[in-house]
């Protein structure tokens, strides 16, 4: 009887081939999955994105005046001025002194904001 195809000691073009084949397999697996990890990636944060929007009201606009934004500045010149008279006493030591804190405790406890 007469034996057709390949001996047994021609396997090596066979493995080759086979390994060659998993090889591009796995490549194509490994492609297919960072493809889906970036498109889960891209559906996590829009889903996130829509989901912060939604716990957001619509933003108010409040458009001020020549006149309100005057007061403002007046108002911030104050609080500068205010802050610069602090700065100053705390320097020259004379900012905690024991008559400062009780008048600071008298007004506290009638109620006076001492503005």
């Amino acid at each position: 009887m007469e034996v057709h195809g390949r001996q047994p000691g021609d396997l090596q073009p066979i493995r080759e081939r086979f390994l060659r084949d998993q090889d591009l397999l796995q490549e194509a697996n490994r492609e297919r999955i960072r493809r889906a990890r970036e498109s889960m990636a891209e559906i996590a944060a829009d889903r996130r994105e829509r989901v912060y929007d939604a716990r957001l009201p619509d933003r108010d606009v409040l458009d001020l005046s020549s006149a309100e934004r005057a007061l403002d500045a007046r108002a911030d010149e104050a609080r500068s001025h205010k802050i610069d008279e602090l700065k100053r006493a705390h320097a020259e030591g004379t900012l905690g002194t024991p008559e400062r804190i009780a008048q600071a405790a008298e007004r506290i406890l009638s109620g006076e904001s001492g503005e």
